[in-house]
């Protein structure tokens, strides 16, 4: 450990000081802890069962190395701890900016939600067990009120209550990222399905419906750079807006094992539905055995996960609860909305459930040498994007000066670099292989250890960086300059 100046607090920890203490993956069948509680049925996948041994394995790999903690158990919700903070966060980051690369605006809606707004817009006559999935209650006053599971209603009404922008400020994006409630019967399945969940969720707001489409089409184009940038292979298709209405909605499906919901992607014409979409067409696609377009059989049904879901809202809420732009003319019309939500913490457990590696996991595809579980995240939000491996305290290494080469490093990758962090695996009791294995089993994607040809004339240190299919590392061997060089292309090609 060494002194790290103040600008760079945040990019750099030390293995050493974590909270809370990174287990090892190693010989994780000998241990008794590792066993799901059969007390509490949401453990893995709903059913209980062997370590990772369900569906789904978020739940399992995070508690197991200190990223969430499921201490309120029956809850369904979980504490976030240091590590999960920083991927979450690296996660907001990215969708924010890429929401404000378009316009976009940031606001905070209180979370309290009073009922009668649900009745003023019109959502409790068009779904009747609307409140049936919702936290409700009355305060000391009587009031009865929600805890927020959307906001289409609340924003709305902000709208209608500010002075309305010139028609040439159009379209105006607000979004917000926030704690959202949802009673799940059946929680399962670890960030999957829990009944509090962080997602980010945008409004649009134009003066025309075929504005309103651009702007839709606008935001699909966000939400796939947004997918592209995670490396999450998501596909879009037509859905039934439900409960929220509008005039139509897309959905994005990861396919993935925790998933509950089918896509039905046609052979013939290309095109691509949600099962649920069947029943709505009408009985002769109940069964969902044909294309809802072309009425082909030839079709391909898939197991997914909802990651994400846009929706053109029309003046569904804006004319009940009275929200309207005059033109430059002077009439007066409702605005033509839509929202956009993504699901940031089901995001971060889907990619994990996608690409995690476990022994004896039963995954397609899984390398058959996995032999310590090694989780893997969505790209970019790795809890760190460099993890560093000092030798341990006993070696000839450590005699020669690693610690000196090891802050000097450091100090010329933070230079080089706005937004590299840096994980420096310092607990030298411990010897390499050991403590190399905790980073990869933390999912950090790129490695330095400082090894056997730190003695060389000119030093060398291993460089063990992450496949493209997130399977396998790949080895290099650099110089000093060369490590810093390559830390910096890693920035640069994100």
């Amino acid at each position: 450990m060494f002194p790290v100046q103040a600008g760079n607090i945040r990019r750099v920890s030390f293995a050493t000081q974590l909270f809370p203490r990174i287990n090892s993956s190693l010989n994780l069948e000998t241990s008794p802890n590792l066993r799901a509680d059969a007390d509490h049925k949401a453990d893995i996948d709903g059913s209980g069962g062997p370590f990772c041994g369900g569906r789904s394995r978020n739940k399992d790999l995070l508690t197991l190395f200190g990223f969430i903690s499921d201490s309120q158990r029956g809850a369904s919700t979980y504490a976030q701890l240091p590590l999960f903070r920083r991927s979450i966060r690296k996660l907001t980051q990215l969708v924010e900016r890429e929401l404000e690369s378009v316009g976009a605006h940031e606001v905070l809606l209180p979370t309290l939600i009073p009922q009668k707004l649900w009745q003023q817009s019109k959502r409790l006559d068009r779904q009747q067990d609307a409140l049936e999935h919702v936290y409700s209650f009355k305060d000391n006053a009587n009031n009865e009120l929600l805890l927020g599971p959307t906001f289409e209603e609340s924003i709305t009404q902000l709208m209608g209550d500010l002075d309305p922008p010139r028609e040439q400020e159009l379209p105006l994006l607000l979004y917000q990222t926030s704690s959202k409630f949802r009673y799940e019967p059946n929680p399962r399945f670890g960030l999957i399905r829990s009944n509090e969940f962080l997602m980010n969720d945008l409004y649009s707001f134009d003066i025309s419906l075929d504005a309103a489409k651009r702007t839709y089409d606008l935001m699909t184009g966000v939400y796939e750079r947004i997918f592209g940038l995670l490396d999450l292979p998501c596909l879009r298709f037509e859905s039934d807006p439900g409960s929220i209405g509008g005039k139509y909605s897309h959905e994005y499906q990861l396919p993935v094992s925790s998933g509950e919901d089918h896509v039905i992607q046609c052979q013939s014409c290309s095109y691509s539905f949600n099962a649920e979409m069947c029943k709505q067409v009408g009985e002769d696609f109940a069964d969902s055995s044909k294309c809802i377009k072309c009425s082909s059989q030839n079709i391909r049904r898939t197991q997914t996960l909802e990651l994400a879901h846009t929706f053109l809202l029309s003046d569904t809420y804006s004319n009940p609860l009275k929200a309207h732009i005059k033109r430059d003319d002077g009439t007066k019309v409702n605005y033509q909305m839509g929202c956009f939500g993504l699901g940031l913490t089901r995001i971060l457990g889907a990619g994990l459930d996608l690409y995690s590696l476990v022994p004896g996991g039963g995954v397609e595809n899984e390398p058959a040498n996995v032999n310590f579980i090694q989780m893997r995240w969505p790209s970019q939000v790795e809890p760190y994007k460099l993890g560093i491996v000092s030798p341990a305290r006993r070696s000839k290494q450590f005699n020669a000066g690693s610690t000196i080469f090891i802050e000097g490093l450091t100090r010329k990758i933070l230079e080089s670099t706005r937004d590299v962090d840096v994980l420096i695996e310092d607990r030298d009791k411990d010897g390499i292989f050991k403590r190399l294995a905790k980073l990869q089993s933390l999912g950090i994607p790129n490695i330095i250890v400082v090894g056997q040809r730190f003695l060389h004339d000119t030093p060398e240190v291993e460089i063990l960086s992450l496949s493209s299919s997130k399977k396998e590392y790949d080895q290099h061997w650099m110089t000093e300059d060369q490590a810093v060089d390559f830390v910096q292309r890693l920035e640069n090609d994100k």
